[in-house]
């Protein structure tokens, strides 16, 4: 006659080295009063093996096996330590299990398998709920599970169930008696909760199924697992018992959604509840017991982000070690997968990351300015010796290299101080030799325009003296009839627009929509001075260049004027404006009507039209009229160092300066 037998072993003490478990022995006990209820499991034979040692063990399993019938529905539960060796194979422990010996007082899980091959019966289920317990798949014949399930009763087949896959560790649980996957296996049949078709039995795999799914909205990373030998999974393990308090389960478990119930859900319930004549206590204690594996997990997730906190907050980032330790944390306590913790991490992490970030870019910054002033020094240092002599001897070369060693400097960059600094200096005896014959035909230049300017208003008036008439001269060929025709309606702000365009004209910088200093320094001065005597008139000597120049010389403007000069420029024309804190206003701010402050147009001096020059290869900027006074400043796009004159406020200063400049000698 067929029978049901079952071997518990459970394990909680151990040998050196192998910490002990607290919930073994009362995994065995709830096993046994799940299978050896006739109403439930319905076991005749079960034998309990607590903390036995290692050739005990053996014997039991051994008779386990041997003496089983073809018929019989044969269990095997072990519930204590896994181990892997080098190779990932398992071994159960035993009571007398050291670490450093464990291979020889342990029970190979090779055992096992061989004795399950050789047993007579034709159902067989072996449940481990033991870290690394999947790696007992070795060598096992697995087959896919993902069949009809629905077939007669008591198929024949070995089955393992296993609470971790062969990477992993099982967990006890704090406040807990039993462990996570024998905790819920028990419940599962005891409930009847595991019954999903609701055929009245609980086959291997629903069980399996029902467990794996608890545990895994507790802790994530424990992955039970099942293994499949033949026809395993249509063994039945129990019955399922019939009662209001299962069947409301099984209410609750369906409408339970990520560890809360919808409201919805809750009237539905209620009518279950009373009709199935529950009280409310009942009800409520049924609701926490599925609702109770997602609030561990819950819970589990708070408790990693109020440990993350504290590491975050004492030390940002964090160094390999206290990451490592959170993992473990996560892993090996927890329970929880990586994705689990992600979006934590970045919610506590995103403040801090930001402002180390900050931090970051400030030493970078201060690391900068610190590197230019030492570029800056060491400048000085070899204009000073080839001032001195040139070509450099050994000792002055020498003395230059140890010094710009001491500031840090890269050799890339010292070469091309060098080169400007040479280059510098040649340049400027070019110069020298230039000026004198520019300024010879600068002033042969003027004396024409003056001349034929002053041909250009007797021709005009001897024409018509009695017309009041515009000069529009040019010695571009440029029409200047639009920009007198929107001066005199007064619309102040095409007229802007319109002087801008007249001067890229005269400049022949059109197409390039940008002046350069060379471009001002030989504008037309017959053009120069038909703007701005447009201007003049018009604004009734409000606006234009020679009232712009009035100002600029009034707030000491000059060839070498610098940003404060430029600033007290802009106070007086309107360009700058605020109570306490002044900026320069934008384009689409300034006032375009005779209200505007003294010289606040034409605007050509504030907009972003002026060129400056670039020497050499690594974005060394600087103005050929300050030659050995060059200000560093570190050039992002082009990755190198770069001087003043680069930016719109240096070009507008220098630009705005030629310009006047050239206004002045127009004029002389």
């Amino acid at each position: 006659m067929a029978k049901k037998i079952a071997l518990l072993i459970g394990v909680s003490e151990y040998g050196e080295g192998i910490p002990s478990l607290s919930a073994a022995l009362n995994d065995v006990e709830a096993m046994q009063r799940v299978l050896q209820n006739p109403k439930l499991g319905g076991f005749e034979q079960i034998e309990q093996l607590l903390n036995p040692d290692a050739l005990a063990m053996r014997t039991a399993i051994e008779k386990l096996f041997k003496e089983a019938g073809k018929d019989d529905l044969v269990l095997f539960f072990f519930s204590g330590h896994g181990i892997t060796n080098d190779e990932g194979h398992l071994y159960l422990t035993t009571r007398n299990t050291v670490k450093n010996y464990f291979k020889s007082t342990s029970v190979d899980a090779n055992f096992i398998q061989q004795e399950s091959k050789n047993c007579y019966a034709k159902r067989q289920v072996l449940i481990l709920d033991a870290c690394y317990s999947g790696a007992f798949a070795e060598g096992w014949r697995l087959k896919s599970i993902g069949l009809d399930l629905k077939q007669q009763l008591g198929a024949e087949g070995r089955v393992v169930l296993t609470s971790s896959s062969a990477t992993q560790k099982s967990f006890e649980q704090e406040g807990s008696t039993l462990s996570l996957y024998t905790q819920y296996l028990v419940e599962g049949i005891e409930t009847g909760a595991a019954d999903k078709d609701n055929s009245g039995y609980i086959f291997i795999h629903e069980l399996h199924d029902y467990a794996k799914a608890k545990v895994l909205e507790v802790k994530p990373n424990m992955t039970p697992s099942i293994i499949v030998d033949k026809e395993g999974f249509h063994i039945i393990i129990a019955n399922a018992p019939k009662s209001s308090e299962a069947e409301y389960r099984k209410f609750v478990e369906q409408y339970a959604q990520k560890g809360e119930i919808a409201s919805l859900a809750i009237q539905i319930l209620k009518k279950k509840q009373e009709y199935l004549g529950l009280t409310n206590e009942k009800a409520k204690e049924i609701e926490d017991e599925v609702l109770e594996p997602f609030r561990r997990r819950v819970a589990n997730l708070e408790s990693y982000k109020e440990e993350f906190a504290k590491e975050v907050e004492r030390q940002y980032p964090l160094d390999q070690n206290t990451y490592k330790m959170l993992k473990d944390y996560q892993q090996d306590v927890l329970g929880l997968r990586n994705e689990d913790v992600v979006p934590i991490e970045l919610e506590i992490t995103s403040v801090k990351e930001t402002e180390y970030q900050k931090q970051v870019q400030i030493q970078k910054q201060r690391e900068k300015e610190e590197y230019a002033n030492n570029l800056r020094r060491y400048e000085q240092e070899f204009t000073q010796e080839v001032q001195k002599k040139y070509p450099l001897d050994e000792y002055a070369r020498n003395r230059l290299k140890q010094f710009y060693q001491s500031l840090g400097l890269r050799n890339e960059h010292i070469k091309r101080v060098e080169e400007i600094v040479l280059d510098s200096i040649e340049e400027a005896e070019k110069l020298l030799q230039q000026q004198e014959a520019e300024r010879l035909q600068k002033q042969r230049k003027q004396e024409v325009a003056k001349r034929r300017k002053r041909e250009q208003k007797t021709t005009q008036i001897s024409t018509n003296p009695t017309q009041e008439t515009d000069d529009l001269s040019s010695d571009e060929d440029v029409d200047y009839k639009c920009l007198r025709d929107l001066l005199k309606a007064g619309n102040w702000k095409e007229a802007d627009e319109e002087t801008l365009a007249v001067m890229l004209k005269a400049a022949g910088k059109e197409e390039k929509g940008r002046l350069d200093i060379q471009s001002i320094n030989n504008f037309p001065c017959i053009d120069l001075c038909t703007i701005d005597e447009l201007w003049v008139k018009y604004s009734h000597g409000r606006f234009g260049f020679s009232v712009q120049n009035r100002i600029w010389e009034s707030v000491g403007g000059n060839t070498n004027a610098n940003y404060k000069t430029w600033c007290k420029f802009g106070d007086v024309v309107g360009w700058r404006k605020g109570f306490l804190v002044k900026e320069w206003i934008t384009y689409d701010n300034y006032i375009f009507d005779v209200t505007a402050n003294t010289g606040h147009l034409p605007s050509i001096g504030s907009l972003d039209v002026w060129e400056g020059f670039q020497i050499g290869l690594m974005g060394m900027w600087v103005e050929i009229k300050s030659l050995g006074s060059m200000g560093y400043w570190w050039n992002e796009r082009m990755s190198g160092w770069g001087a003043w004159g680069e930016g719109t406020v240096g070009s507008a200063i220098a630009g705005y300066s030629s310009l006047m400049s050239r206004f002045v000698s127009c004029n002389m």
